[in-house]
């Protein structure tokens, strides 16, 4: 073999062993050389195959690293290369089309790099080997376990030890694509001691990650628990409907990274099953009530279930009432006013309330016509002032089915009488009220 192949062997030995650990990380910043820098043409498309030594002066001790450098692009076709007897580099190092790795070495007093490679002509390689700090590597790999439902991400933290003086990147593998996957690497900066690493769920199941850098790695669990149906949407939920309502009672569900089985979906009313009679589509069931249903609470079921099987059921309620229209918090209501125009206020409550129904007298005139009067309350602000005594309000409406409700009050337009000592005598005073405007 000519010497020149000799010459660019070891170089390129060099540099596969820096495509190596393009895997782990190039994150530290090297100091002086103790081999190198060296740089080599491939003569030809050629298999080469060399062997070469090199001895470091006995001051120089570890840790070292290898630096490799191509000239793009990378074009290698077939590599192995040993250190010392043992293998070190492989093709698949150099995927990706690396121009420069970093490799942490053990070297030994005298040193032998053999291997054979091929590659374009013309391809220039550089190797150096350095005397360096102890490069970056993972220590821990957290949370361990991690738990995700299926169809979502989440995140794992890769810890780095020594801290990185440089940038460089962690090889990441998963011991089962089939349930999460990781990227093939992930780069991190100088300085960063915690790398995120995201993880993405594919199948139910349990993997264990890997991230590997300068020799050393670090793994956690990932387990994916099929994640249940969830069932929102309710309808007619925690509310009060009036005698005679025909409601649509309807929810809807979906299930993570799964999909919904159609033949599970059960809807119940007051313990009755209508599925049948709904309308059940890929993310929600409908159910048309067609009587009215009677007075009272009414419970509503659903159960769907996935198609791995997990189920989920959601309970739920409504109120069928028929009061007649009702009025509350009335204002002003026995007390002492001074203001002799105060606003009179009562509020009301009742289903399909026919406003023409609405009346409100004052001393038994009837004032309606100078009222504010709405479906929910009545107000009335007396156009002129109010004679001292007390006064009466009376108020009342009617629903769509004829039914009534009424309500009567009254107040005080003076001031009130002042208090008495303890043997009964008034103790005269001057008093000044105390005026408050209603809303």
């Amino acid at each position: 073999m000519p010497l020149r192949a000799f010459t660019v062997w070891p170089r390129l030995l060099a540099c596969c062993l820096a495509l190596l650990v393009v895997s782990s990380a190039r994150a530290q910043t090297p100091s002086q050389p103790i081999f190198g820098p060296v740089s080599f043409k491939l003569p030809n498309s050629q298999t080469f195959d060399f062997s070469r030594t090199f001895s470091p002066t006995p001051s120089t001790t570890g840790p070292h690293l290898l630096r490799v450098n191509l000239s793009p692009p990378n074009s290698l076709k077939s590599l192995s290369v040993t250190l010392n007897n043992t293998q070190i580099l492989s093709l698949a190092n150099f995927a990706g089309g690396v121009t420069q790795v970093d490799r942490s070495i053990v070297i030994q007093a005298n040193n032998t790099l053999t291997g054979s490679i091929r590659g374009a002509p013309g391809t220039v390689v550089t190797v150096t080997v350095f005397a360096t700090p102890k490069l970056p590597q993972p220590t821990a790999l957290t949370p361990n376990p991690l738990s995700l439902s299926l169809g979502t991400n989440g995140t794992l933290n890769a810890t780095l030890s020594p801290s990185p003086t440089a940038t460089g990147s962690l090889g990441l593998t998963s011991s089962n694509t089939a349930v999460a996957t990781v990227p093939a690497s992930i780069s991190f900066a100088a300085g960063q001691t915690s790398v995120p690493i995201p993880v993405t769920s594919q199948g139910t199941g349990t993997a264990v990650m890997t991230a590997s850098a300068n020799g050393a790695s670090a793994s956690a669990t990932v387990n994916v628990t099929n994640a249940a149906p969830l069932i929102f949407g309710q309808s007619p939920k925690d509310v009060t409907l009036p005698g005679g309502s025909l409601p649509q009672i309807s929810a809807q569900y979906s299930s993570a990274g799964s999909s919904i089985d159609p033949n599970s979906v059960r809807l119940r009313l007051n313990n009755q099953d209508v599925t049948a009679d709904s309308t059940v589509v890929a993310s929600a069931a409908f159910y048309q009530v067609t009587q009215p249903l009677p007075v009272g609470v009414h419970s509503v079921s659903l159960t769907v279930a996935n198609v791995g099987g997990l189920s989920t059921t959601r309970s739920w309620s409504f109120t069928i009432d028929d009061p007649a229209p009702n009025f509350h918090s009335e204002s002003p209501r026995n007390v002492f006013l001074a203001d002799r125009q105060p606003r009179i206020r009562v509020l009301l409550s009742g289903f399909n309330i026919a406003l023409s129904s609405v009346r409100i007298t004052l001393d038994g005139t009837d004032v309606t016509a100078l009222a504010q009067v709405a479906t929910d309350r009545i107000v009335f602000d007396p156009p002129t002032p109010l004679s001292d005594g007390t006064h009466t309000v009376n108020v009342t409406a009617t629903d769509g089915r004829g039914m009534s409700g009424g309500k009567q009050w009254g107040f005080t337009v003076e001031l009130p009488p002042p208090p008495t000592t303890a043997d009964g005598v008034r103790t005269p005073r001057t008093v000044t009220p105390e005026l408050t405007v209603l809303p």
